[in-house]
């Protein structure tokens, strides 16, 4: 088989971890700026008795809905994407073409959805909700923020999905501050200039979404130009089915994250019924905070690792895959252990101390703030695993890993918990330490997959 590269920017285009370095200031301005603007302002709501409170319940409320757009926009753009990296490297044009036209039918199915969703929050909210004043906020926040879901985010999925096959991880970096700028100044002019409520919290979040759409639209049309100029003799390929060339891989991604959504709700319910349920599930949630916020760089390798290795395996590039591997794990380890640890080593106390409100949530927390960054060690590899498996156009191992996951962080986070006080430690010293190991086990398993999935690949690499 001929595997010298079709695709014309082969031998010019950036490695790992300068693709990676753009999408991580992205995670962290998003996650600083987005992720919790409208309970900030939620909070502040004046009017009524007890309307910031129902504010704050309504959005909680609403969160399993955003799981759930989440988990269906990124399955949706992992599918994509590493299918139209893995045609460009092949030069196969009509399959680009055929995968976007086949992921606009994909994106007007879950615009649709959302937007029978939202309306069914409006018809049956009151239904749902005991009380009359989280009942209405919960109505006019769902329906808004749902079915504008619908009709904003997933037209994203096509144009981001195009950038990051050809490798420009800059423009989803400036799609991303630009859309939780304008999320925070909406918020701010909505609820206190205009007086809108909590619908101005939702409808914000909905209209931050159309610049950074007509920014990363804009980007990946000039993109999509210089690949059709450059490419002198495209290879013939059509996919029979290219919805379902998409959903192979967009559905197990998708799924893996709300697996993960599920993990975190059934660690809740373990934290919950130990000792010092109060305590322990405060200082829970700002470990797991703390653990996500600086794994960022991590998940942002991942996230570049998948259209990296859906080129090369379009190519045929097995020595390339290799490569890019040993640079993401050494990347994972050399941050996690040499500036993560370090960093917490130092701050660790006076971390636990700013962030918990009472002296046992300090305690806790201070107790496990130091296996912070061994989480984030530990469950790294497995998503970088699982993105470059879903840019071989292999989704199903990434699923199965998420769902063992989930089984062992259940199972040993909950010894943790009970062993922990026997053995004279905090129980949420005790239930760190079983979490830390399941994310281990589970990226070793995936580790272990993945290098007798490359030594098969020699005498069986084939595009799919």
């Amino acid at each position: 088989m001929d595997s010298r590269p079709a695709d014309p920017a082969a031998r010019r285009a950036p490695g790992l971890l300068r693709l990676a370095l753009p999408i991580a200031i992205s995670f962290w301005a998003r996650d600083l700026l987005s992720g919790g603007v409208d309970l900030v302002f939620a909070s502040q709501l004046q009017g009524e008795e007890g309307i910031g409170d129902a504010s704050l319940a309504a959005i909680r409320l609403a969160l399993p809905f955003n799981w759930l757009m989440i988990a269906c926009w990124v399955g949706a753009s992992n599918g994509l994407t590493s299918r139209l990296g893995a045609a460009m490297a092949a030069g196969e044009s009509e399959k680009v073409e055929q995968l976007k036209a086949a992921a606009l039918r994909i994106i007007l199915a879950l615009a649709a959805l959302f937007v029978l969703l939202g309306a069914g929050i409006g018809l049956l909210a009151a239904d749902l909700v005991p009380d009359p004043l989280t009942a209405r906020q919960f109505r006019i926040y769902g329906m808004v923020l749902v079915a504008g879901t619908g009709l904003s985010s997933f037209w994203s999925v096509i144009p981001d999905s195009v950038v990051k096959a050809h490798r420009d991880t800059v423009t989803t970096m400036v799609a991303g501050l630009l859309s939780g700028l304008l999320n925070a100044l909406l918020n701010w002019f909505f609820v206190f200039i205009v007086g809108w409520g909590i619908f101005g919290i939702a409808f914000s979040t909905v209209l931050s979404r159309f610049p950074p759409l007509a920014y990363s639209a804009w980007r990946a049309g000039r993109h999509e130009r210089r690949r059709r100029a450059a490419l002198r003799a495209p290879r013939p390929g059509r996919y029979p089915q290219p919805v379902r060339a998409i959903l192979s891989l967009a559905v197990p991604s998708g799924t893996a994250f709300l697996v993960m959504a599920a993990e975190g709700q059934v660690l809740n319910l373990i934290l919950g019924s130990g000792p010092a349920a109060t305590s322990t599930l405060a200082a829970w949630g700002l470990f797991d905070y703390l653990g996500r916020f600086f794994a960022m760089p991590c998940i942002a390798l991942s996230v570049a690792a998948l259209p990296l290795v859906a080129h090369a395996w379009g190519r045929c590039d097995l020595a390339a895959i290799r490569r890019d591997l040993r640079t993401g794990l050494l990347a994972i380890h050399l941050y996690c252990l040499g500036f993560v640890l370090p960093l917490l080593l130092l701050a660790g106390p006076a971390v636990a101390g700013f962030f918990a409100d009472s002296e046992a949530t300090s305690e806790a927390l201070g107790a496990a703030i130091l296996l912070v960054p061994f989480a984030s060690l530990f469950q790294a590899p497995q998503f970088f695993f699982k993105a470059s498996f879903e840019g071989m156009q292999r989704a199903r191992p990434g699923l199965l890993v998420t769902v063992l996951r989930m089984v062992l962080a259940a199972v040993l986070t909950a010894l943790g918990l009970r062993l922990g006080p026997r053995l004279d430690w905090n129980p949420l010293f005790g239930a760190a330490l079983g979490y830390c190991a399941a994310m281990a086990l589970a990226s070793l398993a995936l580790g272990a997959w993945m290098q007798a999935y490359l030594r098969g690949l020699p005498a069986s690499f084939r595009k799919t």
